[in-house]
């Protein structure tokens, strides 16, 4: 008869199986260090999923973003296109933008006599990009320089915004001609 083996007997129970969604897992390292103006790219937000799983990845912040300077947090959220049976996931990494270093336009200054001063002629540098700071000049502005070739002058670029710019220095020379006296002597009577 049906149900019935030998000497047993079968009976059959009804149950629910409850099958959970997978978690898709991700792959992503920390990526290399940059330097601050540098915008978040594909280089650094890169993430993948195991399996070449299908679906979209959303990171926080975004492509296009520039990050202050320090270790900062990178997010990813992948979706998968399948969402019945996997989950969404979510990934952290760290990156280290390091402080940029700000270029000084200066040029080695025109020569000049003995007894003139230091001024804004021959103090002239400035910062590529237009970065806030302030520029201190060694020797300063009304300095007289004794005559010589290839005196230095100097000048150090302290940035306003410390936390993403480090401050620089840089040098350049001046020839300082010797001056030509002038002789006063009029024709005797």
């Amino acid at each position: 008869p049906a149900g019935k083996l030998a000497n047993y007997s079968i009976t059959y129970n009804t149950g629910v199986f409850t099958i959970q969604k997978a978690t898709p897992v991700i792959n992503w390292s920390n990526p290399a260090d940059i330097t601050y103006g540098t915008l978040l790219s594909g280089t650094q937000l890169n993430a993948s999923v195991v399996g070449g799983l299908a679906g979209s990845f959303v990171y926080n912040p975004v492509a296009g973003t520039r990050l202050d300077a320090g270790t900062q947090t990178l997010s990813v959220t992948f979706n998968p296109t399948d969402s019945t049976n996997y989950n969404s996931a979510t990934k952290t990494v760290s990156i280290n933008v390091l402080k940029a270093t700000p270029v000084i336009n200066w040029s080695n200054p025109a020569d000049i006599t003995y007894g003139t001063l230091l001024s804004g002629t021959q103090l002239n540098a400035s910062v590529v990009d237009d970065i806030p700071g302030n520029l201190a000049y060694t020797p300063v502005t009304g300095t007289l320089l004794n005559a010589g070739n290839g005196q230095v002058l100097s000048v150090t670029f302290t940035p306003t915004d410390t936390l993403n710019y480090e401050s620089v220095t840089k040098t350049v020379s001046i020839n300082v001609l010797k001056a030509t006296p002038v002789i006063n002597w009029s024709n005797p009577a």
